[in-house]
């Protein structure tokens, strides 16, 4: 496969926007991805978005996968901690 890591960086970009573009629109004050701890590269990529790591909302699922949360806050005047 090798990949074209800028044309991926690229569709990830727009997908992102388009995410938090229609969450502004729909009035939602922040945004939270979960992401399993081997995901490095991922999280990478949240961190550059904006997201950041919000260790209190992470959570070990049923199956016992431990997922972590990047949060994005689009209103900060409105997000309860």
């Amino acid at each position: 496969m090798g990949g074209d890591l800028a044309g991926n960086d690229r569709l990830a970009l727009r997908e992102r926007r388009c995410s938090v573009d229609q969450a502004g629109r729909d009035g939602k004050r922040a945004l939270t991805l979960y992401s399993t701890p081997a995901m490095t590269a991922a999280h990478l990529l949240y961190e550059r978005f904006g997201f950041r790591r919000a260790e209190a909302r992470d959570m070990i699922v049923e199956s016992g996968v431990q997922l972590r949360s990047f949060v994005l806050v689009l209103k900060p005047e409105e997000v309860v901690r």
